[in-house]
């Protein structure tokens, strides 16, 4: 099953993808926003917050002709904090 995506192989991986891909409709991303924030205690350029907003359209939305707005489906939210000076 797809839940535990993590534990297949390159080649299952890609299987799926190629199944999915022939029986439903295309899956279109979107970029909500981006972000960059210095956040550094002494030095505020040091440390950084990076943050990432996208989705992807509602398949049922687009095949009906939807646009826009209408359109929006599953979306998500990813953030990273990426200190400069250690890497970490």
């Amino acid at each position: 099953s797809e839940s535990s995506i993590e534990h297949l192989s390159y080649y299952d991986i890609n299987t799926i993808n190629i199944q999915r891909n022939e029986t439903m409709a295309p899956i279109v991303p979107y970029q909500i926003d981006f972000s960059v924030k210095n956040i550094g205690k002494a030095v505020a350029n040091t440390k950084k917050k990076i943050r990432f907003r996208f989705g992807f359209a509602n398949a049922n939305a687009l095949a009906s002709g939807a646009k826009g707005i209408d359109c929006r489906g599953m979306e998500h939210d990813v953030t990273f904090t990426w200190s400069i000076t250690s890497g970490k």
